[in-house]
C-alpha cells in the first residue's frame, strides 16, 4: 500500500519480537544444557592406591576401574579380575542374554561380539564384579564409533508439546473464522479497503499467541532447574507434566523414608548374649554394653568382626572421610575399625580374597572365599538375611563351640530376629567355615555366628511430606525387601499408619500366593500400605496391578532388578546416592539425596509448572480474544474502528510476552497440594477453562466498548481521542488481567500471583513502554495517538481497572472458575 512509515513500524515489531524470542529461547536452551551437565555418571576407580568415586568423564586410558552389579560400564576396558561377572551387552549387540566375562587371552582377530575379556562402554553389569584397565574412552569406544555414525537425533516431543500443537491448529481455524467475515463485512459496509485488509491481518496476528511455545519452554526449563537445586534431576520432560497426574507412589524404605545412615546397634549371639553399641563422639570408637556384664565376651565377637571385614566390598579408611560402597557394608567396616583398629588392619592384609558369590535378590546372601597368606588355608565368610543364612548353616557357634544347628534352635533364632526387626532395625545374620580346599559353591555347611540389628532412623521431615501427599490425593505405599516387622515399625514411625491393628501390610510370600485378578484378593492389595520381603519381579507386578486399577504410578528404585518396574511406571524415580547406574538410566527422574521429601517437592513443582502453563494460556487467549471482539463488535455495529492495525500489533507484542512469561515463573499457591491429581487424559484447556476465557474476554470487551461508545456518543469526543482511550484502557486492563486469574478461594491481595515479583516487573516495564510511545512524538504519530486531558485519563484508568473487580465478583458468585 506504499505506507512506508507503517511498513517500517511493522518490520521493527517483527525484529523486536524475534530478538525477545531468541533471547528467551537461548536462555531455555542454556538451562537445558546446564541440566544435562548435572546428569553425569559416576564410576569407581582406583586412584592413589584406594577405590574412589569420580565423574566418568574424568576416566582416562590406563585407569583401573571396579564394576559390580547395577553399574554402567564407563569406557572400554580389559578385564584383569572377575567374580561371576555377567554383562548385558544389548545396547551394543542387541543380544538380550547376559554375556559371561573372563580374563582369558583371546586371538587378536576375535570379533568385538566374542571378546569376553573386554568390557564395553554403555553396557550394564547384571551380576558379579570385576576390575579392568581402561583401553578407550569417549568417541574411541565401540559405542562411541557407532554414535558418530548417527549425528542426528529426533527431539523429544512431550504430550504437552502435542497438546500445544493441536491447540495451535485449532486457533488457525479460529483466526480464519474471525478475520474473513470481518473483511467481508467491511467491504459490504464500503469501508476503506486498505484499512480493512490491514486490520484483518492485525486481527489474525492478535489471535495467535506467539509467546506460547517460548513461554512454555521457559516455564519447563526454569522449573527443572529449580528442581535440580532441590536435589531432583528431571531426565525426561514428560515427567514434569506427569507428576501433576500421579495419584500413587510406590516407595522404597531405606534411604528414602529413612536416613540411610546405618549404624550397627545391636548384636545377639547364639548363647543369648546381647550387646548394644554406644558410639563415642564422631564415631572414632565404641563401647559394647551387655545386660549381663558378668559373662565373658563371647569368642563369636572376634569371628563376627572378621566376617564384617572380609565379606565386604566397601572401602573405608579409619580417621579419614574416604567412604565408597554400600552404606550397610561401610557401617560394618566402621564397627570393626572402631572396635579394634589394629585387628581391622591385620585382617585387611593377612587374608587374600580368591573368590566371591555376590549378593542377589533371590538368595539374599553374599559370600567370600579367602586364603590365609601364612598358612595357605581357606576360610569362608558370609552374611545375609536370617532365613537365608539359616538355610545354608549346619552348625552354630555356641559358647565358643561349634555345635549342630537343630530345627528348634532355627525357629528360636528366627523369633529373636523378628523381635529385633519389630524395633525398627534392619536385621542381618553371619556365618563362616574353614576349609582346606577351594570350592566353587562354598556357601554351604556354614557355622552360624550372630544376628545384628542396624538402626536407620526415619527422616525428620518425612512425616510431614507423607501428610502432604495424603492431602494431595496421593496414596503412598512402602515396598521393601526388609523384614515384615521392621517395615511395620517404620510405617508406624513415619505416619503411614497410626497403630498396629491399623497397619495393613503384606509379605512377599503371601503376595506370591494370591491371584491379583481376583476381586477379593485385589481389595486386600489395594488396602495395603506396605509390602515386605518383596522381589523385583513382584515390584513390576504391583506396578502393573495398580495401573490396571486406574492409578498413575510413581515408582522409586535403586537396584538393577528395579529397572523393569521403573520403566513400566508412569514416573520412574531412581536414587542418586545408592542407586545403580542401570536404575538411573531406566528412570525419568533422579533423587540426588534419595529423600522422599524431595519427591514431594518434585510433585509440587510439577503441578505448579502445569498450572503456570495453563494460566498463561488462559491469560493470552482472553487478552487476544478481547482485542478481536472489540474490533469485531465495532465493525459489525458500523462504528469507527476502536483499534488501528499498528495498535493491535503493539498490544500483541507487549501483552503476549512479558506478563505471560512472568506468569510462567509463579512459585505456585499454598493450596496446590490440596487439590486432587489431574487426570492423565484431561485436555490442556478444559470446558470450564473455555467458559472462563470467554467470560474474561467478554468482560474486558464490554467494559472497553462501553467506554468507547460513551466517548463517541455521549461525550462526543473525536474518533482519534476515543481510539487513543481504547488503546490505553485496553493496555491497562490486559496488564492487570493476571489478577483475574487468582483462585476464588484465596485473597486477591495475598496469593501466588500477587507475590510473584516478575509480574510486577513485567507490568512496570510494559507501562513504561506504553508511556514512552504516548510521550515520544515520533512513536505517538506512528501509532496515531491523540493527547488526553485529566478527564480522559480518569476514564482510561477506571475502564482498565473495572474488569478485575467484575471478574472477581463473578468468581465469588461461582459463575466462572
Amino acid at each position: 500500500f506504499r505506507d512506508y512509515t507503517e511498513g517500517i513500524a511493522i518490520l521493527l515489531v517483527i525484529v523486536i519480537n524475534a530478538i525477545i524470542g531468541f533471547i528467551m529461547e537461548y536462555q531455555a536452551v542454556s538451562s537445558m544444557d546446564a541440566l544435562r551437565k548435572l546428569d553425569f555418571t559416576q564410576s569407581k576407580v582406583y586412584r592413589n592406591g584406594s577405590l574412589t568415586n569420580i565423574n566418568a568423564e574424568q576416566i582416562v586410558p590406563g585407569d583401573m576401574i571396579f564394576v559390580e552389579g547395577g553399574d554402567i560400564i564407563p569406557a572400554d576396558a580389559r578385564l584383569v579380575d572377575t567374580v561371576d561377572l555377567q554383562i548385558d551387552e544389548s545396547p551394543l549387540t542387541g543380544e538380550s542374554q547376559p554375556v559371561e566375562k573372563s580374563m582369558d587371552t583371546l586371538p587378536l582377530k576375535t570379533s568385538e561380539v566374542d571378546r569376553t575379556n573386554i568390557l564395553y562402554k554403555g553396557t550394564a553389569v547384571t551380576s558379579g564384579n570385576g576390575k579392568a584397565v581402561v583401553i578407550a574412552t569417549g568417541p574411541h569406544t565401540e559405542l562411541g564409533k557407532i554414535a558418530q555414525m548417527a549425528h542426528t537425533a529426533e527431539p523429544e516431543e512431550t504430550p504437552l508439546d502435542k497438546r500445544l500443537e493441536q491447540f495451535s491448529k485449532r486457533l488457525i481455524w479460529l483466526v480464519l473464522a474471525i478475520a474473513f467475515p470481518f473483511l467481508v463485512v467491511g467491504i459490504w459496509q464500503q469501508r476503506d479497503m486498505h484499512l480493512m485488509v490491514e486490520t484483518a491481518i492485525a486481527l489474525a496476528v492478535a489471535a495467535i499467541p506467539e509467546g506460547l511455545p517460548i513461554v512454555s519452554t521457559i516455564a519447563l526449563a526454569r522449573g527443572m532447574l529449580n528442581l535440580a537445586k532441590k536435589h531432583v534431576l528431571i531426565k525426561k520432560l514428560t515427567a514434569v507434566e506427569t507428576l501433576g497426574s500421579a495419584d500413587m507412589v510406590l516407595t522404597d524404605k531405606t534411604g528414602t523414608l529413612t536416613e540411610n545412615k546405618l549404624t550397627l546397634h545391636k548384636i545377639q549371639f547364639t548363647d543369648e548374649q546381647e550387646y548394644v553399641t554406644h558410639w563415642h563422639p564422631r564415631q572414632l570408637g565404641l563401647e559394647l554394653k551387655s545386660e549381663r556384664p558378668d559373662k565373658p565376651v563371647p569368642g563369636g565377637l572376634e569371628k563376627l568382626t572378621e566376617i564384617a571385614v572380609l565379606c565386604n566390598n566397601a572401602s573405608f579408611k579409619p580417621g579419614d572421610h574416604h567412604e565408597v560402597g554400600d552404606p550397610l557394608e561401610i557401617s560394618l567396616l566402621k564397627f570393626a575399625a572402631a572396635l579394634d583398629r589394629e585387628h581391622y588392619q591385620r585382617l585387611k592384609l593377612s587374608k587374600h580374597k580368591v573368590d566371591e558369590i555376590p549378593f542377589n535378590s533371590v538368595t539374599k546372601m553374599m559370600g567370600t572365599l579367602h586364603k590365609n597368606q601364612e598358612t595357605g588355608e581357606y576360610s569362608v565368610s558370609a552374611k545375609g538375611a536370617v532365613e537365608s543364612m539359616l538355610h545354608s548353616c549346619s552348625h552354630l557357634l555356641h559358647n565358643n563351640q561349634e555345635v549342630p544347628l537343630t530345627q528348634d534352635f532355627r525357629e528360636t533364632l528366627i523369633h529373636r530376629s523378628e523381635k529385633i526387626a519389630a524395633q525398627g532395625m534392619k536385621v542381618l545374620a553371619y556365618g563362616y567355615k574353614n576349609t582346606q580346599k577351594k570350592e566353587a559353591d562354598f556357601i554351604n555347611d556354614l557355622v552360624f555366628v550372630a544376628i545384628t540389628g542396624f538402626l536407620d532412623p526415619p527422616r525428620a521431615d518425612v512425616k510431614e511430606s507423607l501428610a502432604e501427599c495424603k492431602n494431595a490425593g496421593i496414596k503412598v505405599v512402602m515396598i521393601t525387601g526388609d523384614h515384615y516387622e521392621t517395615a511395620k515399625e517404620i510405617c508406624k514411625q513415619v505416619g503411614l499408619a497410626t497403630a498396629d491393628h491399623q497397619i495393613p501390610g503384606m509379605r512377599g510370600s503371601r503376595l506370591a500366593e494370591i491371584d491379583l485378578s481376583d476381586q477379593k484378593t485385589s481389595e486386600l492389595v489395594q488396602k495395603a500400605v506396605f509390602f515386605s520381603r518383596v522381589t523385583p519381579k513382584q515390584k513390576l507386578e504391583l506396578v502393573n496391578f495398580y495401573q490396571r486399577n486406574g492409578h498413575v504410578v510413581g515408582m522409586t528404585g535403586d537396584g538393577i532388578n528395579d529397572a523393569p518396574a521403573l520403566k513400566k511406571a508412569e514416573i520412574g524415580i531412581a536414587m542418586g546416592i545408592r542407586g545403580t547406574q542401570v536404575a538411573r538410566e531406566a528412570a525419568d527422574m533422579i533423587l540426588k539425596d534419595d529423600a522422599f521429601p524431595s519427591l514431594v517437592v518434585a510433585i509440587r513443582q510439577g503441578r505448579t509448572i502445569y498450572n503456570n502453563i495453563k494460566n498463561f494460556i488462559i491469560y493470552l487467549l482472553s487478552c487476544n480474544l478481547s482485542e478481536i471482539l472489540i474490533v469485531a463488535v465495532a465493525a459489525f455495529s458500523n462504528f469507527a474502528l476502536p483499534l488501528l492495525p499498528l495498535q493491535i500489533l503493539f498490544l500483541n507484542l507487549v501483552t503476549d510476552v512479558f506478563p505471560a512469561l512472568a506468569l510462567g515463573m509463579s512459585k505456585g499457591g499454598s493450596n496446590i497440594m490440596q487439590q486432587p491429581p489431574r487426570q492423565m487424559n484431561q485436555p490442556l484447556i478444559t470446558k470450564n477453562n473455555w467458559y472462563s476465557i470467554i467470560a474474561y474476554s467478554a468482560t474486558i470487551t464490554l467494559t472497553i466498548f462501553a467506554a468507547f461508545v460513551y466517548s463517541l456518543n455521549i461525550k462526543h469526543y473525536s474518533a482519534n481521542l476515543a481510539n487513543t482511550m481504547v488503546f490505553l484502557s485496553l493496555s491497562l486492563a490486559q496488564l492487570l488481567h493476571p489478577l483475574s486469574l487468582v483462585d476464588r478461594s484465596v485473597s486477591i491481595f495475598n496469593n501466588e500471583i500477587v507475590r510473584n515479583i516478575h509480574i510486577w516487573l513485567a507490568v512496570l516495564f510494559c507501562i513504561t513502554l506504553i508511556i514512552a510511545v504516548y510521550s515520544i512524538p515520533v512513536l505517538n504519530d506512528i501509532l496515531s495517538l491523540g493527547q488526553l486531558t485529566r478527564e480522559h485519563w480518569v476514564i482510561v484508568i477506571v475502564t482498565g481497572v473495572v474488569p478485575v473487580f467484575v471478574i472477581r465478583a463473578l468468581k465469588r458468585l461461582q459463575i466462572v472458575d
